[in-house]
């Protein structure tokens, strides 16, 4: 099966269809499609699912904790081996990935180092109060300050919490925007708006966390946060999308000074 959503492959010549595999992206598990593949015939052949950034099913977003937790109850019924893929499931939280996911707690665990010494990450506090600047315009002083030191093909991605933020800013910034909320034809859509920031007809794209996994760019120079908290999942995953070629890149946070961000334990990050 070939879709956006999932790909079941096999390599050409002698290999049996019993030894199908069906690759799964969580990042679109609430679809549809998958479900019918696998209530299909065809899925009688799939004897291995590999599923990638696979730490959704434990820091979902809010809107999709039931889907995921319907979808890991599922493939614990099926007659399958289950591979799960990701670089952010912390040790210490391990133990409730295997429960959200319906694994088997002596399941094997192989890991591997993900530092990354490229990435210099900076927390820039904003006093709105002090300074007669808000977070908002600190972040487009420091986005376009940035801006003119790329060279090349070098990019910048500026993520917000919200889709309003991000259209506001990218009406100001006069960039492209990437969010879920987007039209799905037109000269507005996820797919054209990533075109224009791919093609180099901006060098800056404006994006909500719909951007914040699964895309691998090698230019990305700097990521900028606006606003605070974002959780440590998506700091660590959005960051990830600069210098990934192993070249020097630096991950920005500008949030308000005057507001008191409380960690309440390390369990609780998925839920920030």
């Amino acid at each position: 099966m070939t879709s956006k959503y999932c790909i079941s492959s096999r390599r050409r010549g002698r290999q049996p269809l019993s030894d199908s595999k069906i690759f799964i992206s969580a990042v679109y598990i609430p679809s549809l499609t998958i479900y019918r593949f696998l209530a299909s015939k065809k899925a009688a052949h799939v004897r291995r699912a590999i599923s990638d950034e696979s730490h959704e099913y434990t820091f979902p977003h809010p809107e999709r904790e039931a889907t995921f937790q319907q979808f890991a109850a599922l493939c614990a019924t099926l007659k399958l081996q289950r591979l799960h893929i990701s670089a952010s499931i912390p040790p210490s939280t391990l133990k409730r990935f295997f429960q959200t996911a319906y694994i088997p707690p002596n399941t094997r665990v192989v890991r591997a180092s993900t530092d990354r010494p490229n990435l210099g990450y900076h927390f820039l506090p904003v006093h709105p109060t002090k300074s007669k600047v808000s977070v908002f315009e600190a972040t487009k002083r420091l986005v376009h300050a940035l801006a003119t030191t790329l060279g090349g093909e070098e990019k910048i991605i500026t993520f917000f919490k919200d889709h309003s933020t991000a259209e506001l800013f990218s009406k100001d910034m006069r960039c492209p925007v990437y969010h879920s909320q987007l039209a799905t034809i037109g000269n507005n859509t996820k797919g054209y708006n990533l075109w224009l920031w791919d093609s180099g007809q901006s060098n800056l794209i404006a994006a909500t966390t719909a951007l914040i996994q699964g895309i691998d760019r090698p230019n990305v120079k700097y990521v900028v946060f606006h606003e605070g908290t974002y959780g440590l999942i998506s700091y660590h995953q959005g960051g990830g999308r600069a210098g990934r070629t192993g070249s020097p890149a630096s991950v920005f946070v500008v949030f308000n000074g005057a507001v008191q961000y409380i960690r309440v334990k390390p369990a609780a990050d998925h839920q920030v």
